[in-house]
């Protein structure tokens, strides 16, 4: 008999959604029944990844309570084998019914490091992470945070770092054209929501210096400024309007499909301030595109070799991140030395 997997994600496009859908259609159908359950209010923007032919639950945003008891009673609906979850928010909140259900195999994965979460974010890891069966961390940082705050037994939490969904991005290249119409500019990119978390406060005057030596380049930022990221987006938009810049800089909203924008630039950016396991930087290595990376994590600095994929920089520090971006466009394609988990890997946890 097949073993059902539920997968809970919220119904936006961010990185853990997106390894969540992956995880979830990459399970060998002879083995694993696998459905998703997308949590939020507006449009179910996750819901266009997922493939036809899996069968997809909505539950629309509400106050915890009541979100709690949503969650129980699709379990109690769908009498799944596995409970998967990759974001904090769904993760406690579903550990929270782990003692209603104790046939049944919480696996969640973390999606931060421990140090960006607050003081009460950081208690709730403390009581509830441990009542998961399984704990999937993306780095081994990951892990060793996650033992020391919460006294997580080590055999429980497997790293795996995040797989790459190297057939989604090549059917979306297959008949892909540059979207940059000067094809004399030098193309910065740099994607991910409108949040303080991505430092665009940090890239945008980065790349002013830069345009100083490179008068040519342009860069562009593609990610969601709308919604709850308007309020950073107006501040970034103010920031190019004070360096007259607005020629330079364009902000091309959320694209279903970013890939030719990473494919056809000559540079790809990272300037966040904390991430998890960045998958956009994975994919621009996977694209072969030399990046230029804030160290915000420790494995930036084995993903990024200087000189050879890349040029890494101080993280929230302007001059650094310029100096970054002015060689690694220089570099040209790159080589991908990028070792991600397996399709294999995730299924031994499910089973």
């Amino acid at each position: 008999m097949k073993k059902k997997i539920l997968i809970f994600l919220q119904s936006g496009v961010g990185g853990a959604e997106r390894i969540s859908v992956l995880i979830g259609k990459n399970l060998n159908p002879d083995v694993f029944d696998v459905c998703f359950c997308c949590v939020g209010k507006g449009e179910n923007q996750i819901a266009k990844f997922i493939p036809t032919g899996y069968v997809v639950y909505r539950i629309p945003y509400s106050n915890p309570v009541l979100l709690i008891l949503h969650f129980f009673t699709t379990i109690m609906r769908v009498q799944p084998d596995v409970i998967f979850s990759s974001v904090f928010n769904i993760n406690t909140k579903l550990l929270l019914l782990s003692i209603f259900f104790p046939s049944k195999k919480f696996v969640i994965r973390s999606d931060n490091n421990v140090e960006v979460f607050s003081s009460k974010q950081k208690m709730l890891i403390k009581f509830l992470y441990k009542k998961a069966r399984t704990i999937v961390a993306q780095t081994q940082e990951m892990k060793d945070g996650l033992v020391a705050l919460g006294k997580i037994n080590e055999q429980k939490i497997i790293v795996l770092p995040n797989p790459v969904d190297e057939k989604e991005i090549n059917r979306k290249l297959q008949n892909a054209i540059s979207p940059y119409s000067n094809h004399s500019s030098i193309i910065f990119v740099a994607t991910g929501r409108f949040a303080r978390a991505k430092g665009f406060d940090i890239l945008v005057p980065a790349f002013a210096k830069v345009q100083k030596d490179v008068t040519n380049a342009e860069l562009y930022i593609v990610g969601k400024n709308d919604g709850t990221a308007t309020e950073y987006f107006v501040t970034i938009k103010s920031m190019i309007e004070s360096l007259s810049l607005s020629s330079k800089i364009h902000c091309v909203g959320f694209q279903e499909n970013p890939y030719p924008y990473i494919k056809y630039a000559d540079c790809f950016v990272l300037s966040s301030r904390y991430e998890g396991l960045p998958n956009v930087l994975l994919e621009a290595m996977y694209l072969k595109r030399p990046v230029a990376a804030a160290k915000c994590i420790p494995i930036i600095s084995r993903l990024v070799k200087d000189g050879e994929n890349g040029f890494t920089a101080e993280t929230e520090d302007v001059d650094s991140l310029a100096e970054a971006m002015k060689k690694a466009v220089l570099l040209k394609n790159i080589q991908n030395n990028y070792k991600s988990a397996t399709t294999s890997d995730f299924e031994k946890i499910m089973l």
